[in-house]
């Protein structure tokens, strides 16, 4: 379990106490996982295939080391390397450079992503997406899409 579980898309419906009928599927494509889930989500409702879909995605890369989750501890395989001459290249070392360069501390970047998630909940209550984000009747129940701060 933990921060590399193997599939938290299931335990969320089931801890969020949905039948055990919903199912719940984890797409793990790195950093576009949610962005995957939600075109996947948004084909399903587009073909007709399901009603109602909920997507998202969940990653906190500073818990856990890139990688650390494969038998040998590294991301990359040898034809990759030698392919791109060598592992300097990955999006951690990426974003430290783009912090270092542009003089970016962590806390600040930590300080406005959460008044960019108070910012959308304060502009929810104050009905700025009545025509994009609507309850939607599933069953007997009502989910009615908030975000969370």
């Amino acid at each position: 379990m933990g921060d590399q579980a193997g599939n938290i898309a299931r335990f969320a419906v089931l801890a969020a106490g949905w039948p055990e009928a919903i199912p719940g599927v984890t797409v793990n494509r790195a950093c576009g996982s949610s962005q995957q889930a939600l075109d996947f989500a948004a084909q399903a409702v587009m073909s007709g295939q399901h009603d109602v879909v909920i997507a998202g995605g969940v990653e906190v890369m500073s818990r856990v080391p890139l990688g650390a989750a494969r038998a040998t501890g590294f991301p990359y395989g040898p034809r990759v390397l030698d392919r791109y001459h060598g592992p300097e290249f990955n999006q951690g070392l990426s974003a430290e450079l783009i912090a270092e360069k542009w003089g970016l501390r962590r806390h600040d970047l930590d300080e406005y992503a959460a008044r960019s998630h108070e910012r959308a909940a304060a502009a929810i209550d104050r009905g700025a997406f009545a025509r994009q984000i609507v309850p939607v009747q599933v069953g007997e129940a009502t989910v009615a899409p908030r975000v969370p701060c």
